[in-house]
C-alpha cells in the first residue's frame, strides 16, 4: 500500500484525512487530543483478499494518527494526538482473525453485535476536558448499519464528534429510490443536508477494496437546525426515547443477494 501504489491512493487519503483532523482540533484549547477508532464490516482477514487491503489501510491510518504531533497546533509544540483505542466487530471474524487483532496488534475485538448502534461517549469527554474525535471505519457496510450509527448519535453534540470513512452517502441516496430512503434510511437521507463529504479517488490499481469511499464529517450549530427540512428531529442532545429504525426485510435481503453476487462473480463491493 505504501510503496507500490502507483495511483497514490494512500497519500491522497492521508492528505484528506490530515486536513480534516487538523480542522477538527484547531478550535480546541484542550491539551488532551485523542481519537477513538471503531471498525465494522472488515470481513475475515484470514479468508478474504479485499479484507487484507482494508485492514492494511486501517493500520496505515492508526500509524498516521500516532505520528501526528505538533502539526495540529503550532502554538503548543508539546501537544500530540493519542489513539485511545481501536475496536473492531464483524461476525465473520475467525479465531485466526481474532488472534491477529488482539494478540499481535492489541486491538479490541467486540463480541456483542450492536447492529452498529454505537453511541459515542460524550460524558468522559466533558469530564476530562478532552477533545475527542470518533472515527468509524466501515468498508462496504450495508446502508442499515450507516443509518443505525447516525440514529444512535442523532444530535448536534454527538454528530460533531464523528468522522465516518466508508461508502459515499451521496451515492447511496442517488442509487436508491427516494421512497425507500425515506422509509428505511431516513437518517442517511436527512444527513445529506449537512454532512460534509470528501470523495476519495476510486483508483487503486492494487485492489477494488476501496471503491466509492468517502470521508464524512459534520459541522453543526444549534442555529442551523431551523434551516433544514428533516424527517427526524435534530436537537442539541440525543433523546433515549427515540424509536429504533425499522427496515423492510424483503428489500434488505434482496439487496444483500445482489451485493453478494456482484462481489462473488465480479469483485465489486457496494
Amino acid at each position: 500500500m505504501k510503496n507500490f501504489d502507483e495511483q497514490f491512493y494512500w497519500p491522497k487519503l492521508k492528505l484528506a484525512l490530515s486536513n480534516l483532523i487538523e480542522s477538527f482540533f484547531q478550535e480546541s484549547t484542550s491539551p488532551n487530543r485523542s481519537i477513538n477508532i471503531f471498525c465494522y464490516g472488515l470481513g475475515s482477514i484470514d479468508d478474504q483478499f479485499s479484507s487484507r487491503y482494508q485492514f492494511a489501510l486501517l493500520l496505515l491510518i492508526v500509524d498516521e494518527f500516532k505520528e501526528m504531533t505538533s502539526n495540529l497546533d503550532t502554538s503548543c509544540s508539546h501537544v500530540g494526538l493519542k489513539v485511545n483505542s481501536v475496536e473492531l466487530y464483524d461476525p465473520v471474524f475467525t479465531q485466526t482473525d481474532k488472534k491477529l487483532l488482539e494478540e499481535v496488534y492489541s486491538f479490541k475485538v467486540e463480541s456483542i453485535n450492536t447492529k452498529c448502534m454505537k453511541q459515542i461517549d460524550l460524558l468522559s469527554d466533558a469530564n476530562a476536558d478532552n477533545a475527542v474525535l470518533n472515527l468509524f471505519y466501515m468498508p462496504h457496510c450495508g446502508k442499515a448499519l450507516y443509518n443505525n450509527l447516525l440514529f444512535s448519535n442523532w444530535s448536534i453534540n454527538n454528530l460533531n464528534k464523528l468522522m465516518i470513512l466508508g461508502n459515499s452517502f451521496n451515492t447511496m441516496v442517488l442509487n436508491t429510490l427516494e421512497k425507500v430512503m425515506l422509509q428505511n434510511y431516513s437518517f442517511i437521507k436527512d444527513s445529506i443536508q449537512f454532512v460534509s463529504e470528501t470523495k476519495l479517488d476510486n483508483s487503486c490499481e492494487l485492489t477494488n477494496a476501496f471503491y466509492d469511499f468517502s470521508l464524512h464529517v459534520f459541522k453543526l450549530r444549534s442555529d442551523d437546525i431551523g434551516s433544514f427540512s428533516l424527517q427526524n428531529k435534530l436537537d442539541l442532545d440525543w433523546h433515549a426515547n427515540r424509536p429504533e429504525p425499522v427496515y423492510d426485510e424483503n428489500y434488505s435481503l434482496f439487496f444483500q443477494l445482489i451485493h453478494y453476487w456482484l462481489y462473488k462473480f465480479h469483485g465489486i463491493q457496494l
